[in-house]
């Protein structure tokens, strides 16, 4: 009989009938530290006991944790540090209402985690390894954004149905051999592999392979290195500035863009404080006339996009182009306050278009905030615009 079950028929019969059960070492693993440790607990009889006891045992179910076959095993060591930045609260919020049952938009979900380098949410990391455990689909997509944690919780709960999680015999340097033959998915999370674990060597596998794979391959492996990016990198960007794909120029550009002292970036910054600088209490917006030769090759495109005019568009990519904290050095104030200078500009419109596209790439809370509170005088309670 399993310790959940002999809860289960204490609380049916009640507890002046049958005594709960007693924790066992299993259940005293260092992973539910502090909510086994209140001995005394146990032996209330108003069923207080029962339910502290009942919180122990669903929390080590929520988190994996198989409790015979974990038995007798030595404590686990800590996990891995995994130095990727964290996900907002709001995108933590809507990754758990996702798996709830729509496993299509937790993949989308998975996806766009893996375009910023950043990591899922522990808390959420045995939901992602159960649902992933049954679900290809998701799991092709959860595999190249797990970090250590996941195959340290597989290590510590012993759970069965999460062995996929952890690297086999065949890992390693054997992998990293078939670099050549592998599909493209298996290349991808190779190179989020090596990347991780040592930049320099996921470069040379894309070097290695650069003038024969395919532009579909150079767009994403060069995307690749915005794990681990560092000015180690910037040869071979520079050398995709050139590339005949537009979208592997468009990637390598924005990475040297945020790279600082690399010439892309410092052609960046040139370009934005000739935009748009402050005079006083107004801000002086000066957008391109034409496309250069220069700024073409750094990725910026002519023509009206999402109907911007020719000047508004340029202007757009100009303001995207540094990272969106630079404004407020550059500038001296901080978001809101230059938000709020911006509106009363010609070019609002292409302004906030521009920083909103940063600040989204960056991930920048101070301006994301501004720009959240900007829209809510723009737009009134039932949708209506209030401001243009």
């Amino acid at each position: 009989m399993s310790y959940w079950t002999e809860l289960v028929d204490a609380a049916v019969l009640g507890t002046r009938r049958a005594k709960p059960p007693q924790l066992g070492p299993t259940l005293r693993a260092p992973m539910l530290a502090g909510l086994t440790d209140q001995p005394q607990v146990q032996d209330r009889p108003d069923g207080i006991g029962l339910l502290h006891l009942a919180a122990v045992a669903s929390r080590a179910r929520r988190a994996g944790y198989v409790a015979v076959e974990a038995a007798d095993r030595p404590a686990p060591p800590p996990a891995p540090v995994d130095d990727r930045p964290a996900v907002s609260l709001a995108a933590r919020q809507r990754l758990a209402e996702l798996l709830a049952g729509r496993a299509e938009l937790v993949a989308e979900w998975l996806r766009l985690l893996y375009r910023a380098g950043r990591k899922p949410p522990d808390a959420l990391l045995p939901a992602l390894l159960t649902s992933a455990t049954g679900n290809q689909q998701l799991r092709d997509q959860l595999k190249p954004v797990l970090g250590p944690a996941a195959a340290w919780l597989a290590t510590a709960t012993a759970n069965p149905a999460w062995a996929w999680v952890l690297p086999s015999a065949g890992t390693g340097a054997l992998e990293l051999a078939t670099w050549t033959t592998a599909d493209h998915r298996t290349r991808r999370e190779l190179l989020e592999q090596a990347r991780r674990a040592d930049p320099a060597s996921g470069r040379d596998l894309v070097a290695a392979t650069w003038s024969s794979d395919g532009a579909r391959d150079r767009a994403a492996f060069i995307t690749g290195f915005a794990t681990g990016l560092s000015p180690a990198d910037e040869p071979l960007l520079s050398q995709a500035t050139s590339d005949r794909s537009f979208e592997v120029r468009r990637v390598a550009t924005d990475l040297l863009a945020r790279l600082p002292g690399t010439a892309v970036a410092e052609r960046a910054l040139s370009r934005a404080a000739s935009a748009a600088r402050v005079d006083g209490d107004s801000l002086t917006v000066t957008p391109p006339t034409e496309l250069t030769q220069e700024m073409a090759a750094d990725g910026l495109q002519s023509g009206a996009k999402g109907g911007a005019g020719h000047r508004g568009w340029m202007l757009t990519q100009v303001v995207t182009g540094p990272p969106v904290t630079w404004w407020a050095g550059y500038t001296g104030l901080p978001p809101a306050r230059l938000l709020a200078l911006a509106e009363r500009s010609d070019w609002a419109d292409a302004l906030r278009n521009g920083w909103t596209t940063a600040a989204i790439r960056d991930q920048d809370t101070p301006w994301i905030l501004a720009l959240l509170d900007l829209s809510r005088i723009h737009v009134g309670p039932h949708g209506a615009p209030l401001m243009n």
